[in-house]
């Protein structure tokens, strides 16, 4: 898991919600200017796909 947490951040200050297309591609950019492409859609997809499986903590 790499910039995940983050995208779904920076999505969510942007939309108000959660709710990425399964498609949906989030561009990061880190402080030394590098840009970092994330599967936003389909990370929450399969974590709402997995979530009577993950533990209490996730």
């Amino acid at each position: 898991m790499g910039g995940e947490p983050s995208a779904a951040r920076q999505f969510h200050a942007r939309h108000g919600h959660l709710q990425a297309p399964r498609k949906h591609v989030e561009q990061l950019t880190e402080p030394d200017g590098i840009v970092t492409e994330v599967k936003l859609g389909q990370f929450v997809d399969n974590l709402r796909r997995r979530a009577g499986k993950l533990t209490e903590q996730r």
